[in-house]
């Protein structure tokens, strides 16, 4: 490893920890690696080794925090996905061997969430996860767990799933490094939860070798060689599940002003987080995600609107007449639909996503307005509905026209793109309300791609333009009167959330693991501090020189 290297990701929480670097690595377990003992028995050894990572995978969750614990109901959905069975069967009517059959079966599943990028690929790493766990069921081998050196370390990784997450001790793992990930995949939310430190996608560390002492620093989100004679630093204590609270809880200014706290989901589970944690209601529901982890998405086919009704009422039922900002099915870049024909672009970021991808396909977005209204009827919840990455006021008028067909109530308009935020007063007279999306706002201000990790350090959410469009959003909305909200990864941070309060920004929302820390951090603030710290943040580039 060279003495001068910096290894740059995406940095995931706080701080700065020196250790000695300990690597996680699973052998490639495969077909021709796992022995045919018991291949007489077939098709029945096949089921009984899912059957197996399944009872593994349950037993593991009851133990796990709760954003983890729902990270492996993921998992779960995955390896009891009867089509993994039936491919198996298929190929060892070909006369496949039964280990060689659940490899090619699990492989494909890999391949095809791969292909697909974005999100979904970063799922690949599950399945990967439970092929080498069935495999060692079927070869009755034990699965390798994490390493445990026995001392506080920086633990490195191509990634860790879930399921292996669960061993991570926050007392001896003083940083995580790992090659692949983003700020919104699994090992991010895993980290977060756990209060570990850790710099994610720096896929150049793989060049670092074991016991090689290394400074991470989180909040630059780079890993660097740390001189041989560098103190190994203290073990963190292992931090508390934030405590229920009881009912909807707002922050509290000191002048009485209540700000408005929701959350980020994307499964039931998560709504149920939610609700203990004392969310006001659901800021955004990521539909497309919430339709995969239930398991409702078949091939290229779109789930029915009686499919889609049924699955929105379970997750209202959660937090029952509560407010649900529910974002419309966002396509595209980093979050791939097969139904609705997006495939791979030059520049997919740019290209055929959210409302573009909705209006290309009308059919598919009248069945999720129509399933979205009944399930409002029929649940009594408060449903607001919002349009993804909007760039003009017609695609908004489009759907707003399908929309009151629907029976809709609340249609509004989610800005996330520079052009959206600097016209938005073009989409107030179809907007009952404005969400604002930080994480594409930032990539497409900024011009820095959120996937890549290299490029971490450019993606400022406290940018002088970003915070610019902000303002104009809220001051153009207030004067019409539509209400505003912000989600993403600049409403979860509580220093960042008092620029929010200080431009005018009075409903938050964030994952549900960062409402207590946003709570704490808002309550009793002066709006006027508030206020004044914006303005300097508006006022100066000197943050970024």
């Amino acid at each position: 490893m060279d003495e001068q290297a910096q290894y740059f990701g995406a940095g995931i929480g706080e701080g700065i920890v020196t250790g000695p670097a300990v690597w996680f690595r699973r052998p490639r377990v495969d077909a021709q690696t796992t022995a045919e003992a018991r291949e007489g028995d077939g098709l029945g050894d096949i089921r009984e080794a899912l059957e197996h990572v399944s009872t593994q995978l349950t037993a593991r969750r009851a133990g796990a925090p709760a954003a983890i614990a729902a990270l492996i109901d993921g998992q779960l959905a995955l390896v009891n996905d009867p089509t993994l069975l039936e491919e198996a069967a298929a190929r060892m009517r070909e006369g496949t061997s039964p280990a060689a059959a659940l490899a090619a079966s699990f492989d494909e599943f890999i391949d095809e969430f791969e292909a697909l990028g974005g999100i979904v690929a970063e799922r690949a790493v599950e399945l990967r996860d439970l092929k080498h766990r069935a495999l060692a069921s079927l070869n009755g081998d034990r699965v390798i767990p994490l390493p445990n050196p026995g001392h506080p370390h920086i633990l490195l990784a191509r990634d860790i799933p879930p399921s292996a997450a669960v061993d991570l001790d926050p007392e001896q793992v003083l940083g995580l490094v790992t090659l692949e990930g983003s700020q919104t995949s699994h090992i991010a939310i895993i980290a977060n939860e756990l209060g570990i430190p850790a710099v994610v996608g720096a896929a150049r560390a793989r060049e670092v070798r074991d016991g090689a002492k290394l400074r991470l620093d989180a909040s630059e989100g780079v890993v660097e060689p740390a001189p041989e004679d560098a103190r190994v630093s203290a073990p963190r204590p292992r931090p508390r599940e934030p405590e229920p609270v009881g009912g909807p809880t707002p922050a509290v200014l000191a002048d009485g002003t209540e700000i408005e706290l929701l959350a980020n989901v994307a499964s039931m589970s998560h709504v149920t987080r939610a609700r203990e944690l004392g969310a006001q209601g659901i800021g955004l529901l990521r539909t497309e995600l919430l339709i995969q982890s239930e398991g409702l998405l078949t091939g290229d086919a779109a789930p029915s609107g009686e499919v889609q009704r049924v699955c929105y009422e379970r997750a209202f039922a959660e937090m029952p007449g509560a407010k649900f900002l529910v974002r419309l099915f966002d396509a595209g870049s980093d979050k791939p639909l097969p139904f609705l024909g997006v495939r791979g672009e030059m520049n997919p970021a740019l290209g055929v996503r959210g409302v573009r991808a909705l209006l290309a396909r009308e059919e598919i977005l009248r069945d999720q307005l129509e399933a979205l209204a009944e399930a409002e009827r029929n649940s009594g919840a408060e449903l607001w509905v919002s349009v993804p990455m909007l760039s003009t006021p017609v695609e908004l008028h489009r759907v707003r026209e399908i929309a009151d067909e629907a029976g809709v109530r609340r249609l509004g308009s989610m800005l996330e793109t520079p052009a959206g935020a600097l016209t938005a007063q073009d989409f107030l007279a179809d907007s009952a309300f404005i969400s604002i999306g930080t994480n594409d706002l930032v990539q497409h201000t900024i011009a820095v791609d959120r996937t890549n990790a290299d490029l971490h350090p450019l993606q400022l959410h406290d940018h002088p333009a970003v915070l610019a469009m902000i303002q104009h959003i809220q001051e153009v909305s207030d004067e019409a009167g539509v209400p505003v909200s912000v989600c993403g990864e600049s409403a979860r941070n509580p220093e960042l959330a008092i620029l929010l309060v200080g431009l005018g920004i009075r409903s938050l929302s964030m994952a549900p693991s960062a409402l207590a820390k946003v709570r704490e951090q808002l309550t009793g603030l002066r709006l006027e501090d508030a206020e004044a710290a914006a303005q300097r943040a508006l006022g100066t580039l000197a943050n970024f020189l």
